[in-house]
């Protein structure tokens, strides 16, 4: 984390001098960095859950490395693409049925961080309900 932080603090006075307009200057570096964060809690967490999950964060991982691939090639950011947005969603509901634990925790952070990171203006997604231990269940 302190290791962004730095990145983070040597890309501001780059961002600063970039022409207004230009696509660089389109583009949200906190919301970037924060997909980087939930793709290094995705890798993390796979290796403490069940194959079917794991299988399900390596096509999502994949499919975010291609998406930012397109971006690169073209030059200029585009938008996420909707499949991938389905299968955010699928391992979301699939992650929420994994026992209880650090790896479920750190994928079910990293899936909802980059959905919500990708698609900001997509519904919310209905699942069930979790009950925490102590907590009373949602009503």
């Amino acid at each position: 984390a302190a290791r962004m932080l730095d990145l983070l603090g040597l890309l501001a006075p780059r961002l600063a001098a970039t022409p207004e307009g230009s696509d660089i200057a389109s583009v949200d570096m906190l919301t970037e960095a924060r997909i980087g964060l939930n793709i290094l809690q995705l890798r993390r967490a796979r290796h403490g859950l069940p194959p079917t999950s794991v299988e399900a964060i390596e096509a999502i991982l994949d499919e975010v490395a291609a998406h930012y691939r397109a971006q690169v090639a073209q030059r200029r950011p585009l938008p996420a693409p909707a499949g991938l947005q389905a299968k955010l969603e699928a391992s979301l509901r699939r992650v929420q049925t994994v026992d209880a634990g650090k790896a479920r925790d750190e994928a079910l952070m990293g899936v909802m961080g980059l959905r919500f990171a990708l698609f900001p203006d997509a519904p919310v997604v209905d699942g069930p309900a979790a009950v925490s231990p102590g907590l009373p269940a949602p009503r």
